[in-house]
């Protein structure tokens, strides 16, 4: 089945695992990038993962896991176990998604979003090519745009609208899903 062909309009709530692999300030670069998935789906279940404690007020999201990041198969049975529907992979600029996202595949999680200037197989189920430069922040949204319209069609409930979505536009490379 191809990732670009699963639907989401399914009846099961949608339970994103949003994962920042970066430092302080890279997470709070991301955070706007958060607010505004929430906003496109404000029903969806979603727990934010990342490798270094923030202020947990900074976040308002379901479930915060601080885990460190750099011993990928200990991750495994934490994934395993929490039936999540979609990864948005939110890596740092110049930084690669695929130990992540292969993370997520042997987890059983369907859809993994992320940006890389490298293909690197079907561990992505969405691959975006990130901008060339621009600044963190924009980098982090860049994810969602460019997902916007394959988006909508497949990750919205029926009839949901979405809030918000970020101005940008790209095209999202959808990859053979196993």
């Amino acid at each position: 089945m191809r990732g670009s062909e699963l639907s989401g309009s399914e009846a099961s709530p949608q339970r994103f695992l949003v994962i920042q692999p970066g430092n302080r300030e890279q997470i709070c670069q991301m955070l706007p990038a958060l607010k505004a998935l929430q906003n496109i789906f404000p029903t969806a279940e979603i727990t934010l993962l990342i490798g270094e404690a923030i202020e947990p007020r900074l976040v308002s999201v379901d479930r915060l896991w601080v885990r460190p990041l750099t011993n990928i198969p200990a991750l495994l049975p934490h994934l395993q176990t929490q039936a999540f529907t979609t990864a948005f992979l939110f890596t740092p600029p110049g930084h690669s998604p695929h130990p992540l996202a292969y993370a997520c595949y042997c987890a059983g999680i369907p859809l993994r979003i992320g940006q890389s200037v490298e293909f690197g197989g079907g561990v992505l189920s969405h691959w975006v090519k990130p901008l060339p430069t621009v600044a963190p922040g924009e980098h982090y949204l860049h994810l969602l745009t460019a997902i916007e319209e394959w988006a909508a069609d497949q990750l919205r409930p029926p009839g949901q609208q979405p809030e918000a979505w970020p101005d940008q536009k790209e095209t999202v490379h959808a990859h053979a899903s196993s």
